[in-house]
């Protein structure tokens, strides 16, 4: 399944819950087959990984992995109406990486 319109990437980006505010970051491989996501808000870190239609949390502190569902989005097919109920809108456009990206802000 192509996620991704590009081969790799890291990217990281700040984020805010509430009033407490965290790093997130996503790294994946061959357009998205191979993911990795780690946020960082407070005192949670948590960690996922994606492999093919497989997902995965892992629990540093007690070293296991359980399956889960995949609730990450792929923006490549987003429609009209789930952009709406995740209250997302495009703001202009960005550069990413040298590339020209939308850029989008949301709840």
């Amino acid at each position: 399944m192509k996620r991704y319109e590009i081969e790799r990437a890291i990217v990281k980006y700040k984020v805010t819950q509430g009033s407490q505010q965290g790093v997130q970051a996503k790294a994946f491989d061959k357009i998205g087959q191979y993911e990795r996501r780690e946020l960082k808000i407070g005192s949670v870190a948590t960690i996922a990984l994606k492999q093919g239609s497989a997902s995965y949390a892992l629990d540093k502190k007690t070293k296991k992995a359980k399956r889960t569902k995949d609730a990450d989005l792929n923006f490549l097919d987003q429609n009209e109406t789930l952009m709406k109920k995740l209250n997302l809108q495009k703001k202009g456009t960005a550069t990413v990486a040298g590339k020209q990206c939308d850029h989008y802000v949301g709840d």
